[in-house]
């Protein structure tokens, strides 16, 4: 995204023109200042009740009934060990409401939603990254069966898409069932193929485990293990190529989960990820690459557990893993050494686990999995307590027990706790470039945008022979303005505030057209300081849109706090 000139750069802070650090009264004292931050950690908790041994003992699963009525007293949480007070306790009940957006002034645009307290909602996700040719159609007709015969509609519900182009939301949140099943049906015949999956067989003969070791043959072997890379030059070619496909199928897939958790994050209250999918395989080598795909796994991770967001991985692999037993339909199958399958279940128990979740098997469970998923975050107790912030980044253990027997209690088995470890920059970037990407609104940071000026006007009428006049791009000023309850403001730093704001012009198809972009570092005076905190904050600007431009997306990301806010305004007709 380019940069606009200067002259179009109008940053007009309505409240007053901001202090910059240079211009701060009065002589610099070097008194040590010690800061001890706390923040609040909040813990949707579900309660159920195991069902008898004989239940357990069935070919299939089974639906645990809730545990409703507990009091404060029937929890203890404990951090690392240690157990914190409860600084508040609620026990939510799925509320049979829609998802609304705030209400805004006429002719202004908000990502705010309505402000009613803590609800409960889920998002389908068919992964389509992930599940292999032949089984995308047997998860689809496995949802539709759910939703045909088994969702109550009693909470909101949105179905996703997850592509190697990207998200798609097929149906945003809705408590109406018959729209998701026509969706379903819709959809149902549309299965997406990857040509790269076809004909790959891959066949491994086992050496006689009498016959004498081959020393060198076992360091060949050590080196592929740990460092990823055959040492048989034939065979590095196509080894580097399946690496690379798995690598690209990660991070789509991690970029995507990301987007989900930011658009999800928002919302108060516990959200079911329900994610069906085929499973990911982390990387075990010790190169830069990887190891950036492994703390992008650890800051989704993140972004889900901090946003409430439970993930119910939903195993789509429709035969059996058990090496001795090969499915007819496993010759048409992307087959997979052991190990890998081993590792990406325990992948899909590690999501489900940090984020309070549970894992199911399609091919075990096919009557129940999405019915679990779905109705077990229909109620919940919401539970929160304070702690310090640690000095340096770790995961923090989370255990909550409740008083009872025969119990079974789901919650997030912990979270990552101070900063992260990667680039700041890198991370603005990426943030700012998947919030233009992806077709969701994203909501941690609330923004509200008007267009200030009389909406320019192309005039359709105008002869052929002056086409220059009719494809102009026309100016429009906007304003675009943040709460002072939701922008972050480091006191310690000289009241540091710090913004990436973003204004992109987009086609009918979601081609950028035009855009600018501005970062805002700020160091508020007092006086300044004080009428920020009771106005808010504002900025205005002129963006140049193309006459074929039909919306404008609006990023605004709080570089301090990373939370980040997007608004989509369409052009003001005329």
């Amino acid at each position: 995204m380019g940069h606009a000139p200067a002259r179009l750069l109008i940053c007009v802070l309505l409240l007053l023109a901001l202090s910059a650090p240079g211009q701060q009264s009065g002589p610099a004292q070097s008194i040590p200042t010690f800061t001890v931050r706390t923040e609040l950690v909040t813990v949707p908790v579900v309660v159920l009740r195991r069902h008898g041994a004989l239940g357990q003992l069935g070919q299939h699963g089974w639906l645990d009934e809730h545990v409703t009525g507990l009091t404060k007293d029937a929890f203890v949480v404990e951090e690392d060990g240690q157990v914190k007070p409860l600084a508040s306790f609620e026990e939510i009940k799925a509320p049979g409401r829609a998802i609304r957006p705030g209400s805004v002034a006429a002719g202004a645009y908000s990502n705010r939603l309505v402000e009613s307290g803590a609800i409960s909602l889920a998002v389908l996700v068919l992964d389509l990254i992930n599940t292999d040719y032949v089984y995308q159609d047997s998860t689809k007709k496995k949802l539709l069966e759910y939703l045909e015969n088994q969702y109550r509609g009693d909470r909101p519900i949105m179905l996703v898409v997850m592509r190697p182009t990207g998200l798609r939301v097929l149906h945003d949140f809705t408590t109406d069932p018959k729209v998701l099943v026509d969706t379903i049906r819709r959809v149902k015949g549309n299965v997406e193929h990857d040509n790269r999956l076809d004909n790959q067989v891959q066949t491994e003969m086992s050496r006689d485990i009498a016959g004498q070791i081959d020393v060198t043959a076992e360091y060949r072997a050590i080196q592929e293990e740990f460092f990823g890379e055959p040492t048989d030059p034939a065979k590095r070619g196509e080894a580097s190529y399946q690496a690379w496909i798995a690598r690209d199928r990660l991070n789509a897939t991690l970029d995507e989960l990301q987007q989900l958790a930011h658009a999800l994050g928002a919302v108060q209250g516990m959200k079911s990820l329900v994610w069906a999918s085929g499973g990911i395989f982390l990387p075990n080598t010790m190169n830069t690459r990887d190891q950036r795909l492994i703390d992008k796994y650890i800051r989704t991770m993140r972004l889900l557990s901090d946003g409430g967001v439970a993930v119910y991985p939903i195993d789509t692999v429709m035969e059996t893993r058990n090496p001795g037993y090969s499915a007819t339909q496993s010759r048409y199958a992307r087959p997979t050494p052991m190990g890998v399958d081993v590792q990406i279940t325990q992948n899909f128990l590690d999501v489900a686990q940090r984020t309070g979740g549970d894992y199911c098997l399609l091919r075990k469970d096919p009557e129940l999995c999405f019915r679990k998923a779905v109705e077990y975050d229909s109620q919940y107790y919401m539970l929160s307590y304070y702690t310090k912030s640690p000095e340096t980044p770790r995961w923090r253990k989370i255990e909550v027990k409740v008083k009872g027997e025969n119990l079974q209690v789901r919650a997030r088995a912990g979270y990552f706790a101070g900063g992260l470890r990667s680039d700041p920059e890198e991370r603005r970037k990426y943030d700012i470039a998947q919030a233009y990407v992806t077709p969701l609104e994203y909501r941690a940071l609330p923004i509200t945008v008007r267009w200030t000026g009389p909406a320019p006007i192309v005039d359709k009428a105008a002869p052929r022979e002056s086409p220059g006049l009719a494809e102009r791009p026309r100016k429009y000023p906007f304003r675009l303005s943040i709460g002072s309850d939701a922008l972050t403001i480091d006191i310690a730093d000289r009241n540091h505030i710090k913004l990436s704001i973003v204004a992109v012009a987009l086609s009918r198809e979601g081609k950028g057209l035009a855009d600018i972009t501005q970062q805002l570092d700020l160091h508020p005076g007092t006086p300044e300081l004080d009428k920020l905190r009771n106005g808010g904050f504002a900025y205005a600007n002129a963006l140049e849109v193309p006459p074929h431009a039909t919306r404008v997306r609006f990023i605004v990301r709080d570089d301090l706090s990373e939370r980040i806010g997007t608004v989509s305004v369409p052009i003001a007709a005329p």
